[in-house]
């Protein structure tokens, strides 16, 4: 399954306007070279005190839709 790498450091604060909705995609660069969008929503199980932090992994299947995003550090 395709995959691209990126690493995320959102705080609490900044967070807040993507979990009420002002915002409702995030834009990243990816390890891979890559920009990739995503629905902010997908973050939400990653949310701690500390806001949202560490290296992620993205899946998607062959036709470039989300598949599942994990953190992997």
């Amino acid at each position: 399954m395709p995959r691209c790498h990126f690493s995320l450091h959102i705080d609490r604060q900044q967070f807040l306007r993507y979990y009420q909705g002002q915002v409702q995609q995030i834009l990243v660069t990816t390890e891979e070279g890559p920009r990739v969008q995503f629905p902010a929503a997908h973050l939400r199980p990653f949310l701690s005190e500390r806001g949202i932090q560490g290296r992620f992994a993205l899946y998607y299947d062959e036709g470039g839709k989300f598949v599942r995003l994990e953190r992997i550090a």
